[in-house]
């Protein structure tokens, strides 16, 4: 599916957030929003599922309005990551898989077999299904974030800051996981991060995002090799940007 933001703007109250945001990312893409706190990411990746609205402007899913969209419909086939996996507190792992499926009218034998196939596929034991979030390291939260994200195969992946909490060790091996499940599944893929690097490493295309505008759009080769202005530059060498 293609994700298009149309003359996009945004403000709270009369304070602009987003100004005149224009951006197609393709279908099976993966897109890095990449810029400093405050730049309008996370505000831009939930126009995406409806959770905002923007003040002017339009989001298209597959060019269609998503103003026209059945949003309940549309978001069960919307893999969404965030920080620390975001999981129930009070289930248990395989509690937490079962819900998206359940509520697409899965039968629980669909279930048990797509949890252990998944659970495969981010190395990890079906002996972690009985367990509570509490008992699971921070990176097996995130792959369990991941799994309950993609289990359901959603043709839209939205992640925000999924490995900004973890240790450096944990944090490449997600990358590296991500970039083997994007590559193997496909899903169309906005990432939000304000480590440079780590969009330089993981993403198609990079969209760099000042003050609620995107400044430049290009492929990491691209954007290493032809910074669009100063701001790129220091982005690119300093990295990381809280």
């Amino acid at each position: 599916m293609t994700i298009e933001f149309r003359n996009l703007n945004f403000a709270y109250d009369t304070e602009p957030i987003l100004q005149q945001v224009n951006l197609t990312v393709a279908t099976g893409e993966l897109l890095a929003l990449v810029g400093p706190s405050g730049s309008g990411k996370t505000t831009l990746l939930k126009m995406v599922n409806g959770l905002l609205t923007p003040t002017t402007g339009e989001v298209l899913i597959n060019q269609q309005p998503l103003t026209s969209l059945d949003l309940l419909a549309h978001r069960r086939q919307t893999g969404y990551v965030l920080q620390q996996g975001a999981l129930f507190p009070n289930l248990t792992v395989a509690e937490n898989l079962a819900v998206l499926p359940k509520l697409n009218g899965w039968s629980p034998r669909q279930i048990k077999t797509t949890t252990a196939q998944w659970l495969q596929e981010v190395d990890l034991p079906t002996t972690i299904l009985n367990r509570h979030p509490a008992e699971l390291s921070g990176g097996q939260q995130q792959r369990i974030g991941i799994v309950r994200a993609l289990m359901t195969q959603p043709p839209i992946l939205l992640m925000d800051e999924p490995f900004s909490a973890l240790d450096a060790i944990t944090r490449q091996q997600l990358q590296t996981l991500t970039k083997q499940l994007q590559a193997k599944y496909a899903p169309t893929t906005i990432f939000v991060t304000h480590d440079m690097q780590e969009a330089l490493t993981l993403a198609d295309r990079v969209a760099v995002m000042q003050a609620g505008r995107i400044v430049q759009v290009a492929t990491p080769a691209e954007l290493q090799e032809h910074p669009v202005n100063d701001f790129v530059t220091q982005l690119i060498q300093g990295g990381t940007h809280a």
